[in-house]
């Protein structure tokens, strides 16, 4: 038999996260040996988690593994691998019933098995995946009898025999991050089953606060041995990073996959090992994502797959499925959606497998430093037949950007540049117009809302793209400081500490959700909200923006474009809410910008053919290792 699924449980300084791996309707659980939570009402036995086995329940008490981590996610396993049958195993002590389920993709739940267990020992139930095709979980539930029943170890376990032997090479990019870099390989080193299945660690270091002059450093690379390799090299972004990691791969003697990781996450090695080893069954080479939960609300889901919507070319959470879902809050068993096969395009790097064979035949990371990375290369994977699986259950966390808005700081350089070079690869024919539009009026936006900074930097990502694709290799290197240095030239784009900052003058308040300004301008609303604000501008003498004060602060998340221009002297919070942006009226800044965006949107628009083409033809030449090497100076 072949392992595919651990259960598990989370460790006790995650416990948090206890609704990914356990439900019950009796008691809240009491984690880890002898200490008790507070029951629920009308019942005061605790379920137990133990250091040596995975739980406990006191006699009556029922417990479901209808859970993320725990369930069998059977339609994926159905659809994309050689796996038709699983056996549900598990080392029972005490007496009591195992029920087991599954359901269909509507979320609706069917008996499979009733399994009574008067004296514990080891029990073995073999269920078929046949019904499982377009959605559905596979769970089981205990209900201990008159004494306690203890769930020693449970796996989910195949007959089939897997297709590859899935040897793996973990490369992890880093900069300036050692702590966080050092948890990850501390997991990893933990983990002697799952290093049955890397043939290397690979430590991409491009900061200045290096991994190897970390404290304990060698104590971790004593644990993970000859396995560990760290490389220095410049800092060329997520995309050179993982690239190097993926070159590294290809070059590692029997390596099938290459797994890529963020430096700032939090990782349990199950999840690594479950993607690995449904990339071992597949029927064809896939790429297997790992999905990633918010760090600091360790039981919200980020996205379940992703997708570029073909009319914006707008990432999203892929059609049928939400972003943030809180499984603290409505359990596996309480969503119908997630019983879907969700099918994405793309997942994102923070953990994603990619076979070997897949970068021999369609090349490496295109140069885009960061952003739109891993969704380009899902695109470009599936247009040569290469699917992503974003597969539940495989998973990691990570801090969240949801929260906060990096389109206005220097990050939206790449956000402008990387999607529109995206989309000059692998969009429709006549995307142009749309494309060209939409961001004109972006620019429109935050030229109105006196975001002076960020617009120009948006301005310099257009006018790169125009220059060709040849840019992309040429600039990785120095990017990032060109950008932060063009931006550190607008008085807008300074980071201002909140205890510097003088009162707000006239509106003395900080403008919250109390707010009453009108909503979001759109269609034909925005068109008449921008000749509002733009003959206000233009006519209208500002009234604070040379003063020493602002007229007014925005709380964190109303700053929002269509707001600011009621002042002209504002405070702003920044993305990560620590600091804030002091936006003031210039006429001079907002015609020059108003006509730049004006003339290079329509010269986007015009030259759309001719662009993509030329990127098109270049693509190859961008992503092969001969032009990586050069760049990382191999």
């Amino acid at each position: 038999m072949s392992l595919l699924q651990r259960v598990v449980m989370p460790s006790p300084d995650n416990s948090e996260a206890l609704p990914l791996y356990v439900q019950s309707p009796w008691t809240k659980v009491s984690p880890w040996g002898d200490g008790q939570t507070e029951p629920a009402a009308g019942d005061g036995r605790p379920i137990t988690l133990g250091a040596d086995h995975l739980l406990t329940l006191e006699p009556g008490i029922e417990a479901g593994f209808g859970t993320y981590v725990n369930a069998f996610p059977a339609s994926y396993w159905r659809a994309y691998t050689v796996v038709e049958h699983v056996t549900l195993e598990l080392d029972l002590e005490g007496s009591g019933t195992i029920s087991v389920y599954r359901s269909d993709h509507e979320g609706q739940r069917f008996g499979i098995s009733y399994v009574p267990v008067p004296t514990g020992g080891r029990v073995e139930i073999e269920i078929p995946l046949g019904q499982c095709q377009d959605g559905g979980w596979i769970w089981f539930e205990l209900q201990a009898g008159a004494e306690r029943l203890t769930l020693r170890s449970g796996a989910w376990t195949t007959p089939s025999e897997p297709l590859r032997t899935g040897l793996t090479s973990i490369g992890i990019t880093t900069h300036n991050k050692p702590t966080w870099c050092m948890s990850s390989l501390r997991r990893l080193a933990d983990s002697a089953d799952l290093l049955e299945l890397v043939t290397q660690v690979v430590v991409v270091d491009q900061g200045t606060d290096l991994l190897t002059d970390a404290a304990g450093f060698d104590e971790v690379a004593s644990g993970l041995g000859e396995r560990l390799r760290v490389v220095r090299q410049g800092n060329l972004g997520g995309s050179g990073g993982f690239t190097r990691g993926m070159i590294e791969a290809v070059h590692r003697e029997g390596t099938e996959n290459a797994l890529l990781l963020d430096d700032d996450v939090r990782l349990d090695p199950e999840g690594i090992r479950r993607a690995i080893t449904f990339s071992r069954f597949a029927r064809t080479p896939v790429i297997v994502g790992g999905q990633m939960f918010d760090l600091n609300r360790p039981a919200v889901l980020h996205a379940f797959a992703e997708w570029v919507d073909p009319q914006t070319f707008v990432w999203a959470p892929a059609p049928q499925s939400h972003r943030k879902h809180d499984f603290s809050r409505r359990s596996l068993l309480e969503t119908p959606w997630l019983h879907k096969r969700i099918e994405g395009d793309f997942n994102g790097w923070w953990m994603c497998l990619i076979p070997v064979s897949t970068l021999k035949e369609i090349g490496y990371s295109l140069p885009l430093f960061l952003k739109w990375d891993d969704t380009e290369y899902g695109l470009r994977a599936a247009e040569h037949g290469v699917p992503t699986v974003s597969l539940p259950g495989a998973w990691i966390w990570h801090v969240t950007w949801l929260d906060k808005d990096d389109t206005l700081d220097w990050q939206s350089y790449f956000h402008a540049r990387n999607r529109l070079v995206v989309a000059l690869l692998h969009g429709r024919q006549g995307l142009g117009s749309p494309l060209s539009a939409l961001e004109f009026r972006w620019l429109v936006r935050r030229t109105l809302a006196m975001q002076y900074g960020t617009t120009a930097i948006r301005l310099r990502a257009l006018r790169e793209i125009l220059h060709g694709p040849h840019t992309l290799h040429e600039g990785i290197g120095t990017v990032i400081a060109d950008i932060r240095a063009e931006a550190a030239t607008y008085a807008d784009m300074v980071r201002h500490d909140p205890a510097d900052l003088p009162s707000p003058s006239i509106e003395g308040t900080t403008l919250g959700a109390a707010t009453t300004m009108e909503g979001e301008p759109r269609g034909l609303g925005f068109i008449a909200f921008a000749a509002r604000t733009l003959v206000r501008s233009l006519l209208t003498p500002a009234r604070a923006a040379k003063g020493t004060s602002p007229q007014a602060s925005f709380a964190h998340r109303y700053g929002e474009w269509w707001r600011t221009p009621h002042f002209d002297s504002v405070l702003v919070p920044t993305a990560d809410n620590q600091a804030y942006f002091w936006l003031r009226r210039s006429r001079k800044l907002m015609i020059r910008q108003l006509v730049e965006a004006a003339r290079l949107s329509l010269e986007l628009r015009r030259r759309w053919p001719e662009l993509q083409a030329e990127y098109r033809a270049a693509e190859g030449g961008l992503t092969s290792e001969t032009t990586w090497r050069r760049t990382i100076g191999l």
